[in-house]
């Protein structure tokens, strides 16, 4: 393999030129470029050459010329590249457009065109063409883009205006791309605007979208808006294609009333077919009153899912009720188990000591019945029952019936029983429990149940036990007896003088077999001098010891023995003995460890040592070991790794040894740097025969030297195992040459293999002055050689250029390359000429070029320009270049005058000339043109001689035209002549030719038209001779135009001799007669002289009369062939009468006759009419014969009248309307009568209807309407009387029904509210009546009155006049007061319940059982106070109070029910009878019924309520709840805070005690116990997942370092954990101190909490409930809980000591602060003050900043981060200052990265580091806390005083002197005028600057 390269290069300042060529064995590639460069325009184009075949086969041609070309100016700028080879050619353009400046407008375009085909079947095509722009102003922004690819295009625009409030944006997309026609529609249009007002958001979008061309588009409409007075959404969607459509409607609201409705409508048949039906609807809604109410509603097609929700709560929120209800109309869900119906319903009653839930559901017939009450009066009771007729359920195993009973004593000794029963199984189980100086206790079962006997579950039973505790010592002992047989469990422990835990288990049980009958476990643990551990465990036959010792004091040293005696596990693996021991010693610079392991017989020895100094690292670790199976299965036995690092400021040295038994593996670097001379060694040795494999040689050198002295050089050797490889490279510079030489080397067997020669020398050498360059090459390559030169000179206006080549390669020779090449280029210019030669010689062959050209032309002169061809190479001729080729042009160019020509000269006489001539007068033109040829080849195609000349001839009445064309003996003319007149004007064209191509027209055409015009005549005429066939039109009108008046005649006729499809002669007449009386119109239209259409038309009128008449006739064959029309209009006097007649093809005429007379007088308006109709040829359309018709219209000033009697054929109708209207103060009256007869198909043949209505459109409204039909004996009557706003009334409404024969009503509706307000108190009323005959009534009234002092609502439901029931509500300034009553003569019963409040500090709620308006019965108090710095809850109540209430509420809602289904059963009656009497007249009859389903509906819904409610309220077991369970967990919660207040009195001294007291056992043994067992469960598990043996014993040594470093800090954790506990215990203790009390005698209960106020605020009941449960109770349990003893184990990593407390210093609002050491005072100050600083370490400061908009703000640094907390604007931002000297840096607020921790809640930020500082804000109580640690102690000072624990030295100064002046002392600590120095630091983008105090 040979590789070539060469090139060559000039620069100067006009142009730069290059050359390069590169060849490979047969292939090369050669380029040739120049670049020149001006003023807004570059050009760099060359030449290549190449027979590369990929490159050819990818589209690239073997030669061609490349140019490529940047335009630039202000507004516009191009880039063009092309490609051209042959008649091949690629172009590409870039361009940028600056279209307007205003508004600003840019335009981007790019395209790329070729011919090649080779790369359009690589896919790209011919033509790809782009545009896109880009406008921007102030409200409107626009984008678009155009992009062709051949004849597809794609275009996309989108548009964006800004009109105050509202917004349009707009998207279209076009395209015909065919590969995008299914997948991208092919038009797609959308436009969208959108506004937004104050209380309003909306929006439209309307699009179409066309998938094909031609076809109709999609339509897509979106609508919605958005309200947010209401809040309300409303949207609209609609799709539509051809017939396909889809909508989409979306309306929600959340008002009082929230809900949701969506529907969804389609007929596309895709979701069809996916089961989506046509027609889809969901609606949800909720309704909130006394009740909670839900509904949702889901229709898809035919399936409709409905379900319905009800809540109820009583008024003290202890009774509920709840119903459910689901409705599936489904035939498919039904088939896939979806049942029909199902209802759940019920109740939750809870008073003080009972509680009772009751719950049912009903499921397509089946039933579910679940009941638990509990009691607590005298005993804890509950009692549960399950019943069901599921049959799955029964399936599963639950029975059909089930029953639980369960009952307890409460006193010191607890009894209870447990009964449970299900289906015919049955569970008895007795227990009790004694509690005094030790806990014993007895448990007894007894069972009867087959299915537990098969379980092997005994039918009897007994455990017995006790525990008991004695200071250090404790005792537990249980015992279980079952069948005879016993199982026994002994714990015993102790802590003095040693910890010792003793574990003993014993049994005989065969359930237990599997259990050793006897096992033991014993602990021990004490501290002398080293810390003893002893574990012993004994199981059945197997035993277990451990033992072990730890010394913290002598370099960590540890011991440890393990004794295995059981076989079992012996057998598994384990070894018999296990001994270990080692140290681990450190300081700061050196780490040295060693661990000792003896398992049996084998032993594991493991060493490290580590020395770190400034300029020298070392590592040695070591780790042998004997053990067989280790080293069996390939576990080293021994390995080593020695690593070693030295640098400095000159050089770097690495040493890495590692070595694994026998094998080792080394690596050395080295790297120097010395002032101009850098040098790098590397090697890498071993001896593993895996790496060779992978081929990494055992031995790798690398050695590399650069020089960059006077003479720069450069040298790399690398040895690859036995193979070297030189590469050698250096530049010498001299003034005026340069000199590159280079040399490559090696002995690689591939790369000889690849033809890369072993040695190559290449060198190059620049010289030159100003005038001549020279520039050498020669590169050798073992015994070939190639040499380029290249010379240049320059004088004055000649140029000369000489390059060569030559080679010794034959394979560049058989290539086709030649040995040498001689190539000279010469060019000279004188005054007016330039000439140029360019001549290549190689072997020998040659070819020249000349050219001559005039440098002097101007725009009138003479032109020449001649070029010049020869060649010898007959590869050229054979492309077609002649030996010899010679081109001349010249031009001569006068004022009126041009003449050119081109000649081209070829071998053998052949030539090309093409002549050019021009001539032009005043009155003329004249051009020739001329061509010759006399190639063989376009002889083919094209004449040897054309001759093209046209003439035109022009004067002020005649214009003559002429053009003349001749192909050899083929001749073209065309001859036109133009004539004007006064009068006329003709035009004449004529075409003579003998062209074989145009055969289709004839050999001579003429077309001649002309126009006169005379004094009432215009004429048009048109000739065509088409080889001497006329084809004549001729038009002529005659009369007066424009003129209306007077006759006006137009006639055309149209005569042809042609063979064509239309009437060979036709004439058209029309004659229009218009006058002052009369009109007149005829049409005539006459075809083939037998053949015509006529109409016409006359119109005349006269003083009174009008008459017209119109004819309409014509050949074809239609049914109506005539068609005549008469019309007459008369007037006589004030009467009107109007006929018309229509007749067709002469048959009898349909008449209609119409009459109106005007009978008005003074002040009257009067009109009578009549119409008559005969329908005559109309009859069959019209369906009547006769028709008449006679009405009457009468107004006068005050009355109105109108009368219309109609008959046609039997029927009859008759109605009059009367309108009087009377003065001011009386009402207007309306009346209208109606008799309608044979209208209706029913047996009743005549219909009567009356009706009557008086009213003064504002105030007063009355009606009257009767119904009269023959088939009814009574006349139905309707009336009414309407009232509003009439002294008191505000609406008085009145409505009856009644038959008219009867004199009494039937049915009465009454409506009356008035307003009875004075001037101070605001009293309106209700009253509604409902009577239905004679003794079905009801009433309802209502009273609202308010005032300034009280506001009160009373409802009464009249049920009978001795029958009443109350509901009433009253709200005073303090109070508020609800009653409910019912009243049954002189006796009333009701409950009324009472809040009040004084909206400070005090609160009660009070219910009572009220008798004749007087509270005979308080039955339940409840009271909130906030007095004194405290909280107080009381309340008080028992169960016979609730059992009264419960009774009277069912008992009078028994009584309503009754009632009112008595009244309902009534009205029922009498509206049956009433449907019987009108049942026939259908739709009466109809209407009757409507009130009995209605009522029907409201009995079954009473029913269902009372049922449901009584059910609900049973099922709920609120009253059980409130009777008996509630006092019971009131004691019970008495008893537990009785118990917490014990325990917590208690002193906690350290976390041993206190887990010894919850566990009886020391944390001590508990830890050692718990870290061994782990310790045992990691060595079992480690085989599992460690199947290398020989990791085995490492992993194993360092869990036993691990244990050891646990074992050593537990000492110091228990510590931590002792102090931590303590504090955590002491914060819950003091607010649980007199918090709860409760009396079982009168079922009282009372809660007090202490409370410190916020600062700034009241102590009041809307701020203390928040704060007691957070800060005071949830607070501290919520810290005790999250204590987490891993975290703090690596807290302890890095402090040995954990100090016991901390320091607290409080900001309260903005003007209260509590320092360090407890004193409290307030700030005066408002400028910015230092609260707190760390004057030792520099580690926190915190400021409190006066911001600008006056609200404070808290400025926190920790590790070079501030914090700007703003408590009253509840935000906080952060930045970092550590990256940038005197800039900060924005950090995320999440600070992952950094040092300082960020905790941000919904009303909480913390921010803390690791040293123990950290300040908190709670927004919501505007408290912000400082907290240091305790090892920060005395090193802070500020406002927050010291925190040194002596409060005697709070107020110091900055100076470190004292005062009392607190005055003095805060303005000494401000930091905007103080001794303090500002810290400047540089604004943030987005932040105010803060200022960072330092001393």
């Amino acid at each position: 393999m040979e590789a070539k390269l060469k090139g060559h290069l000039e620069l100067s300042k006009e142009m730069k030129r290059g050359l390069a060529s590169f060849q490979v064995d047969e292939k090369a590639l050669s380029v040739d470029f120049s670049n020149i460069m001006s003023r807004g325009h570059s050009r760099v184009s060359g030449t290549f050459t190449h027979n590369i075949s990929f490159l050819k086969n990818a589209g690239l041609p073997l030669d061609g010329i490349l140019t490529a070309m940047c335009d630039h100016g202000p507004r516009n700028h191009t880039i063009t590249i092309a490609l051209q080879s042959g008649s091949e050619r690629i172009t590409a353009v870039f361009g940028g457009h600056r279209l307007s400046a205003e508004p600003p407008k840019s335009q981007l375009s790019v395209s790329l065109k070729h011919n090649i085909s080779k790369i359009k079947k690589h896919g790209i095509p011919f033509i790809v063409e782009a545009a896109g722009y880009y406008e921007n102003f102030t409200k409107k922004i626009a984008a678009g883009l155009t992009t062709t690819v051949e004849m597809e295009q794609l275009k996309i625009e989108i548009e964006k205006k800004t009109t105050g409030s509202a917004m349009e944006i707009s998207l279209s997309l076009h395209h015909d791309v065919g590969g995008l026609m299914d997948i991208v529609p092919c038009v797609l249009e959308v436009a969208c605007s959108g506004e937004s007002a104050n209380n309003q958001l909306s929006g439209l979008c309307n699009g179409a979208i066309t998938f094909h061309h031609f076809e109709t588009p999609a339509r897509v409409s979106l609508n919605g808006s958005m309200f947010t007075s209401n809040f309300t959404v409303i949207f609209f969607g609609y799709v539509s294609f051809h017939d396909v459509f889809a909508c989409l409607q979306l309306h929600a609201t959340t008002n009082i009333k929230p809900h949701v409705k969506i529907d969804f409508q389609h007929s596309l048949p895709l979701l069809q077919s996916l089961g989506i039906a046509r027609e889809n609807q969901v609606k949800v809604s909720a309704m909130r009153s006394d009740k909670y109410k839900g509904m949702l509603g889901i229709v898809l097609g035919p399936c409709s899912l409905k379900a319905d929700g009800e809540v109820s709560l009583a008024n003290n929120e202890t009774d509920t009720k709840w119903v459910l209800t689901f409705r599936n109309k489904c035939v498919s869900l039904e088939r896939m188990g979806l049942p029909h119906a199902v209802a759940f319903g019920g109740s939750f009653q809870q008073n003080i000591c009972n509680v009772g839930l009751l719950m049912n559901l009903h499921c397509d017939g089946r039933t579910v019945d679940v009941q638990i009450n509990t009691s607590c009066e005298h005993k804890y009771t509950l009692q549960g029952m399950l019943r069901h007729s599921v049959h799955w359920l029964s399936q599963l195993g639950l029975p059909f019936e089930n029953s639980v009973l369960l009952s307890a004593a409460t006193d010191s000794t607890t009894e209870g029983i447990l009964l449970l029963q299900a289906g015919k199984c049955k569970l008895k189980a007795r227990g009790d429990l004694c509690v005094q100086n030790k806990a014993e206790w007895t448990l007894e079962t007894e069972t009867k149940c087959q299915l537990l006997q098969d379980l092997s579950i005994p039918t009897q039973s007994r455990l017995t036990g006790f525990i008991q505790k004695d200071k250090c010592q404790a005792e537990l002992l249980c015992v279980l007896e079952t069948e005879g047989k016993t199982a026994r469990l002994e714990v015993r422990a102790e802590c003095k003088p040693k910890i010792t835990l003793e574990i003993q288990f014993r049994h005989d049980l065969p359930q237990l077999k599997e259990i050793p009958r006897e096992n033991k476990l014993t602990v021990t643990a004490r501290k002398q001098l080293k810390y003893y551990i002893g574990i012993g465990m004994k199981s059945g036959a197997c035993e277990l010891q451990m033992n072990g010792d730890f010394d913290p004091e002598k370099k960590l040293q540890w011991k440890m023995f393990i004794e295995n005696k059981c076989q079992t596990i012996q057998d598994l693996g384990a070894p018999v003995k296990i001994d270990g021991s080692g140290y681990v010693l450190m300081d700061k610079m050196n780490l040295d460890s060693q661990t000792l392991i003896t398992v049996d017989e084998s032993k594991l020895q493991g060493l490290l040592i580590l020395k770190v100094t400034d300029e020298r690292q070392e590592l040695d670790a070591v780790l042998t070991h004997n053990i067989q199976g280790a080293a069996d299965v390939g576990i080293p036995v021994r390995m080593l790794v020695d690593v070693i690092s030295e640098k400095n400021s000159n050089f770097y040295k690495r040493l890495i040894h590692f070595c694994v038994n026998s094998k080792q593996i080394t690596e050395e670097l080295s790297f120097v740097q010395k002032l101009d001379v850098v040098s790098l060694n590397y090697k890498l040795t071993h001896n593993i025969e895996a790496l060779k494999t992978w081929q990494i040689k055992d031995r790798i050198e690398l050695q590399a030297i650069l020089n960059l002295k006077v003479i720069k050089s450069f040298s790399m050797k690398v040895h690859y195992d036995a193979h070297l490889t030189v590469l050698e490279g250096q530049i010498q510079e001299f003034e005026t040459s340069t000199n590159i030489s280079g040399n490559f080397h090696h002995t690689w067997p591939w790369l000889l293999q690849a033809r890369v020669p072993s040695s190559l020398q290449i060198d190059v050498v620049f010289q030159g002055r100003n005038t001549t360059q020279e520039r050498y090459m020669h590169i050798v390559a073992g015994e070939t050689s190639i040499t380029y030169i290249i010379n240049s000179y320059y004088v004055g206006h000649r140029v000369d250029i000489f390059c060569q080549s030559v080679h010794s390669s034959e394979a560049l020779q058989a290539s086709g390359y030649p040995k040498a090449i001689n190539l000279t280029l010469s060019s000279q210019r004188s005054e007016n000429k330039a000439k140029t030669i360019c001549e290549i010689q190689y072997d020998d062959k040659d070819i020249t070029v000349t050219m001559d050209v005039d440098t002097d032309f101007q725009l009138y002169g003479i032109f020449e320009f001649m070029a010049e061809v020869k060649h010898s190479i007959s590869l050229l001729h054979h492309l077609g270049l002649p030996f010899f080729l010679k081109m001349t042009i010249q031009e001569v160019l006068t004022e009126n005058e041009i003449e050119g020509a081109l000649r081209l000269t070829y071998e053998q006489n052949t030539n090309f000339s093409f002549t050019i001539s021009r001539k032009k007068d005043q009155q003329g033109e004249e051009l020739n043109i001329k061509a010759l040829q006399t190639h063989p080849f376009f002889l083919q195609y094209f004449p040897s001689a054309a001759e093209l000349s046209s003439k035109v001839n022009y004067d002020m009445s005649e214009a003559k035209g002429k053009l003349y064309l001749r192909m050899e003996k083929r001749d073209f003319n065309v001859t036109a002549k133009l004539t004007f007149t006064g009068t006329s004007y003709t035009n004449v064209i004529e075409i003579i030719q003998t062209m074989s191509q145009l055969k289709i027209l004839p050999r001579q055409l003429v077309f001649m038209m002309a126009y006169q015009k005379g004094n009432r005549t215009r004429l048009l005429r048109h000739i065509a001779l088409w080889d001497g066939k006329e084809v004549k039109v001729t038009g002529t009108y005659t009369g007066l135009f424009p003129k209306l008046s007077g006759g006006h005649d137009v006639q055309v006729e149209l005569f042809h001799p042609l063979s064509i499809p239309f009437p060979w002669h036709a004439r058209v007449n029309l004659y229009v007669k218009h006058s002052a009386r009369s009109h007149r119109d005829d049409l005539t239209v006459i075809w083939n002289e037998k053949d015509q259409i006529s109409v016409s038309s006359s119109l005349k009128f006269g003083r009174d009369r009008t008459n017209y008449r119109a004819t309409v006739a014509h050949p074809f064959n239609y049914t109506l062939k005539q068609l005549e029309v008469h019309s007459l209009s008369e007037r006589r006097g004030r009467k009107y009468n109007q006929q018309l007649q229509l007749t067709g093809n002469g048959g009898q005429p349909a008449d209609i006759r119409l009459t109106l007379e005007d009978k008005s007088k003074m002040n009257i308006t009067a009109w009578d009419g009549c119409m008559t109709l005969s329908s005559g040829q109309l009859q069959r359309v019209l369906s009547m014969e006769h028709l008449h018709a006679c009405g009457s219209l009468e107004q006068r000033s005050a009355l109105f009248n109108e009368y219309l009697d109609l008959n046609w054929d039997d029927k009859k109708f008759k109605h009059n309307l009367t309108y009087e209207r009377n003065q001011f103060l009386y009402p207007d009256k309306f009346q209208f009568e109606a008799v309608l007869e044979n209208i209706f198909l029913t047996s009743c043949a005549k219909q009567k209807i009356l009706g009557k209505m008086e009213t003064n459109y504002s105030s007063c409204l009355d009606y009257y309407m009767s119904f009269e039909f023959c088939d009814l004996p009574n006349v139905i009557v309707f009336s009414g009387k309407h009232r509003l706003n009439k002294d008191d009334i505000i609406l008085q409404s009145e409505g009856r029904f009644h038959l008219a024969d009867h004199g009494r009503d039937e049915g009465l509706i009454g409506v009356s509210l008035k307003n009875q307000s004075t001037a101070d108190v605001k009293n309106y009323s209700l009253e509604i009546e409902l009577r239905a005959f004679e003794d079905t009534w009801l009433g309802l009234t209502g009273t609202a009155t308010s005032s300034s002092v009280q506001s009160q609502i009373l409802v009464e439901g009249i049920i009978d006049q001795k029958e009443k029931v109350k509901v009433a509500a009253s709200k005073g300034k303090e109070c508020f007061q609800y009653y409910m009553g019912y009243l049954k003569g002189d006796l009333e019963e009701g409950m009324e319940v009472s809040a009040c409040t004084d909206g400070q500090q005090m609160a009660t709620i009070n219910t009572y059982l009220n008798i004749n308006g007087e509270r005979q019965e308080n039955m339940g108090q409840m009271t909130l106070a906030a007095v004194n710095g405290s909280l107080s809850f009381l309340a008080h109540g028992c169960g016979n109070p609730v059992l009264k209430a419960e009774y009277k509420l069912n008992e009078i809602g028994s009584l309503l029910k009754a009632k009112l289904m008595e009244k309902m059963k009534k009205f029922d009656g009498y509206m049956w009878r009433f449907r019987r009497s009108v049942q026939q007249v259908d739709f009466l009859s109809e209407a009757a019924g409507w009130p009995s389903i209605a009522l029907q509906k409201v009995a079954g819904f009473l029913h269902s309520v009372g049922r449901a409610v009584a059910q609900v309220w049973k099922q709920s077991g609120i009253g059980q709840i409130l009777r008996s369970k509630l006092p019971l967990y009131l004691d019970k919660i008495q008893d537990i805070v009785q118990q917490m207040q014990n325990e917590l009195q208690k002193p906690v001294a350290t976390l041993k005690d206190a887990y010894y007291d919850v566990t009886l056992k020391p944390l001590d043994e508990v830890w050692q116990e718990k870290t061994e067992e782990y310790m045992k469960k990691i060595e079992a598990f480690l085989p599992k997942i460690v199947k290398d043996v020989w990791l085995m014993e490492p992993i194993q040594v360092a869990l036993k370092v691990v244990k050891a470093g646990l074992d050593m800090t537990t000492q110091q954790m228990l510590r931590w954990a002792e102090a931590v506990f303590s504090r955590a215990v002491s914060k819950i203790r003091k607010p649980l101190l007199n918090l709860y009390s409760f009396s079982a005698r009168n079922c009282s209960v009372a809660v007090k909490l202490p409370v410190l106020p916020k600062a700034d605020r009241s102590l009041d009941l809307a701020n203390i409930t928040n704060y007691l449960i957070e800060e005071k109770l949830m607070r501290p349990l919520q810290d005790l809980y999250n204590i987490n003893i891993v975290a703090e184990y690596y807290r302890f990593k890095r402090r040995m000591m954990e100090s016991p407390f901390e320091y607290h210093a409080m900001l309260m609002g903005t003007k209260h602060l509590m320092t360090f050491d407890g004193k409290i005072y307030d700030l005066t100050s408002k400028c910015s003050v230092l609260l707190a600083k760390d004057f030792v370490h520099n580690t926190f400061t915190v400021i409190l900043n006066e911001d600008t908009s006056n609200s404070r703000s808290l400025y926190v640094e920790m590790n070079q981060t501030v914090i700007s907390i703003y408590p009253r604007l509840k935000i906080s931002k952060m930045y970092n200052f550590s990256f940038m000297e005197e800039n900060c840096q924005v950090l995320d607020q999440s600070l992952e990265k950094n040092t300082t921790n960020s905790r941000r809640e919904t009303n909480k930020i913390e921010v803390s580091n690791q040293k123990g500082v950290s300040v908190s804000c709670d927004f919501q109580y505007d408290l912000c806390t400082v907290t240091l640690a305790g090892w920060h102690h005395g090193i802070s000072a500020g406002l927050f005083g010291t925190n040194d624990n002596e409060a005697g030295n709070e107020w110091i100064l900055p100076n470190r002197s004292f005062t009392d002046n607190m005055q003095e002392f805060t303005e000494s600590w401000q930091v905007n005028k103080c001794s303090l120095v500002q810290k400047k630091v540089k604004p943030c983008p987005t932040t105010a600057k803060q200022n960072i105090c330092e001393l």
